[in-house]
């Protein structure tokens, strides 16, 4: 189970980094404050990961923060920065349901299942801001039955 919980931890520490220096090189507001946002987010659960790691004993992979740069010009554009986290966070999405499903522990199943839903909520936000700079498509919809039912 260590595993998991390590693998989940180097995903996080990966992604301060990147936050890091995306947040240093963006050049809209929006999205400054959206990596910031997303530094956050990785950071605490970098942090609870690794409470969970030495609490049984076994070591936490490094924070990889001290390696970012000190650059504020970005060789990429915020459209491809935010389109790599908005990826990057819908993956851990999918790392934390396969974490929640080998979980015998009620403890650990809860505090994912509550990642998961701060991490949609995100990517969601993300999304949204793709759409209105007119980076993403809006995605397709449910029909709205009952506004066809009354038309």
């Amino acid at each position: 189970m260590g595993d998991v919980y390590r693998h989940n931890t180097e995903n996080n520490a990966t992604s301060k980094a990147v936050l890091l220096g995306f947040s240093q090189g963006a050049q809209l507001p929006e999205v400054r404050d959206y990596f910031l946002r997303g530094l956050g987010i990785a950071t605490k659960h970098y942090n609870l990961f690794t409470k969970i790691l030495q609490a049984d004993f076994l070591s936490a992979p490094p924070s990889l923060d001290p390696l970012v740069l000190n650059n504020t010009q970005s060789p990429f554009s915020d459209r491809l920065m935010m389109f790599h986290k908005m990826d990057m966070f819908t993956v851990r999405i999918r790392a934390y349901g396969n974490a929640l499903s080998m979980s015998a522990r009620h403890d650990v199943a809860s505090k994912y299942g509550r990642l998961m839903l701060e991490v949609g909520n995100y990517v969601e936000d993300g999304a949204n801001i793709m759409i209105e700079h007119g980076w993403l498509e809006q995605p397709p919809q449910a029909a709205d039955r009952e506004a066809l039912a009354k038309s």
